[in-house]
């Protein structure tokens, strides 16, 4: 277990720098102001394999992860994560692969669409399969918000019980291009409640 005890629990500085996390529990990270990356903060190609990333706080962006490299997250659990500005679980503007992994009860207090309490990805590339991103919570959007340029594919993915503010409760997708293939949206609450795809194009599956 790692332990932030007031401050950022990880650092990768810079790209090209691969660093890898078996089975770890990463907690209590805090950054002050507008700071990113609570837990972690990463510009390199970082994997979190099996771990947990819980009770950070960032006063800008991640409160969980931020990332701008690669991040991988195959079986991970990024919970219970605030955020000022965007992604309360996870906030990224690189390259995301993620399976069978669980963001949750996260929150961020920023208004902006893309900036949710989930997952923010602004400008991304990601795959994420057998996610399940439950009861997270924004004053924008609740689960996953999509920033322009952004090109997402989910599969076999559960969105369920998030609340949005100004913008949807599940999903909200701003100029992206997502595909959807038997994912399920249930229980999200908003404003403007379910999933939408203002200004996107949207590819549905089978």
């Amino acid at each position: 277990m790692l332990s932030g005890l007031g401050d950022r629990v990880f650092h990768v500085p810079a790209a090209g720098i691969e660093v890898t996390f078996y089975g770890l529990t990463i907690e209590g990270g805090t950054v002050p102001g507008v700071e990113s990356g609570g837990g972690i903060l990463s510009a390199g190609n970082l994997s979190l394999n099996g771990c947990i990333v819980r009770d950070c706080a960032a006063g800008g962006s991640g409160g969980g992860v931020s990332a701008t490299g690669v991040l991988f997250l195959p079986s991970t659990v990024v919970s219970n994560n605030v955020a000022g500005i965007a992604g309360g679980g996870v906030a990224l503007s690189g390259n995301l692969v993620a399976y069978d992994s669980v963001i949750s009860y996260n929150q961020a207090n920023d208004s902006f669409g893309p900036g949710a309490g989930g997952i923010s990805l602004g400008g991304s590339t990601a795959s994420l399969v057998r996610a399940r991103i439950i009861g997270n919570k924004s004053s924008g959007t609740g689960g996953v918000g999509l920033g322009s340029g952004a090109l997402v594919i989910m599969d076999m993915c559960e969105v369920s019980l998030n609340q949005g503010g100004q913008y949807a409760g599940g999903l909200e997708a701003f100029d992206a291009v997502l595909g959807l293939r038997n994912c399920t949206f249930s229980g999200n609450t908003s404003s403007t409640t379910g999933t939408t795809a203002g200004g996107s194009t949207a590819y549905l599956g089978t």
